[in-house]
Formats: C-alpha cells, sequence, structure tokens
C-alpha cells in the first residue's frame, strides 16, 4: 500500500504548490522590463566619456565584455562635471514599491560591476509588514552613509577591477511591500560602475480554494487506491 500511496502524496503536493515566477524585473533595456524607478539627482547623460544611463557599453570599461544580459546595463562614469552632480554627490535609482503580500519564498537579485579608483557602490532594500507602501529617501551626500545601506564597493584603489557579481537577498514571508534601490558615485574617466538585471520573484500562494481542492482530490485518489485494492 505505502508504495502505492507515495506517488500519489508526491503528484498530490506538486498540484498544490506553484514553482516561482518573476514578480518585477529591470534589466535597463529598450522593452520588456518591468519594474519601474526613479532618478535622484533627475539627471541621465551618456557622451563625451560621461555616462549615467542605460548603455550598451562604456569605452574602457574592461572589467566586463558587455551587458550580464540583453544589450544594455546601467552605467556610470565620471559622473562629475555634469550639471546634476559634484564630486561628493551620489546618484540613485530608486524603484517604486511593489505589492508582495500574494507571494512567499521571495528573493531579490541583481548584477553589479565596477572598475578603478571608483568611489562608492551600493544598495539598499525598505520592506513592510503592514500592506504600507515601503518607501526609501536618498541620500545624496557621498560624506553621510546610507542608512541601512550595503556598500559593495568604497574607495577602491586604482587596480580594482570587479566582474558581473550576483547579489541575492531573501525578503521574509511576513513581507508585504518592497523597494529598492541602487547608488553610488564613479568621478573620473577611468572609474566605472554599472548594475544589470535586477529581477524581485515569488512563489504565488495559492488561494485557499485551490488547496482545499486539491487536499480533497488527493484524498479521493487514495480512497479509490483502497477500494481497488480490496476487489
Amino acid at each position: 500500500m505505502k508504495t502505492h500511496l507515495l506517488p500519489l502524496t508526491l503528484i498530490g503536493m506538486s498540484a498544490i504548490s506553484a514553482s516561482a515566477v518573476t514578480i518585477v524585473n529591470q534589466g535597463f533595456e529598450t522593452s520588456g522590463d518591468t519594474w519601474n524607478f526613479t532618478l535622484d539627482p533627475n539627471a541621465t547623460f551618456d557622451g563625451g566619456g560621461d555616462t549615467w544611463a542605460a548603455t550598451t557599453g562604456m569605452a574602457g570599461f574592461s572589467a566586463i565584455t558587455g551587458p550580464q544580459q540583453g544589450t544594455q546595463y546601467w552605467g556610470g562614469r565620471d559622473m562629475d562635471g555634469n550639471a546634476a552632480f559634484t564630486s561628493s554627490t551620489r546618484g540613485w535609482l530608486v524603484f517604486e514599491d511593489i505589492d508582495v503580500s500574494g507571494y512567499e519564498s521571495k528573493t531579490l537579485t541583481f548584477y553589479w560591476s565596477g572598475q578603478s579608483a571608483v568611489e562608492e557602490i551600493g544598495y539598499l532594500v525598505a520592506t513592510t509588514t503592514d500592506g504600507n507602501s515601503a518607501s526609501i529617501t536618498p541620500n545624496l551626500d557621498i560624506l553621510t552613509p546610507v542608512s541601512g545601506g550595503v556598500t559593495l564597493a568604497a574607495n577602491e584603489a586604482g587596480t580594482f577591477l570587479q566582474d558581473w557579481t550576483e547579489v541575492t537577498i531573501n525578503i521574509a514571508d511576513n513581507v508585504t511591500n518592497v523597494s529598492f534601490a541602487l547608488y553610488g558615485l564613479s568621478d573620473g574617466g577611468t572609474r566605472y560602475l554599472a548594475f544589470d538585471d535586477v529581477v524581485l520573484a515569488g512563489t504565488v500562494i495559492p488561494e485557499p480554494s485551490t488547496v482545499a481542492l486539491g487536499v480533497a482530490g488527493l484524498v479521493g485518489a487514495v480512497a479509490l487506491m483502497r477500494r481497488q485494492k480490496r476487489s
């Protein structure tokens, strides 16, 4: 009997459970991205050796040969010198609040890279557990640490060379809302930072009716097996 019930149990549980899905993503492409973000300072530029924008590549950026995926990534090079930046103004990409209350086993992943004496590369995650929106207020002054931020690189030596590196952040099941930000500064023509392939994923929490239906189907299958065994 046990040899018959085990396959049925596995079938029933697989019918109830679900696989991870992408909730929102941002790959800095021209289409297909679903996680919107705003800039602070509100400026983009890509020309004359200065970059703070989605780009296909930055000349001299030898740490990477191209985007981690797709055809573009977000790049920063010689960010000061533009009207919106100074040598102590970090740039921010602040991603919108996302309701994740319908998901479990949630993860937030992204890739980063850097080269030479880059001043700073970091990220910040904000969450709530009560259904209220999660918000992030950028701290532009690089001389002041970002409260709650995670530093990936800071005040690196000129020999610093970091290929695409993945970061994975686990989001607790009781979190209802998530916001996210990437930030950094590279204030020289030989200093580079880059971000790519931001993905918020999770497993859809099945509706109670779906779980009940799956359990009922499993119980019915077991009962049928027992009747067939007795006959």
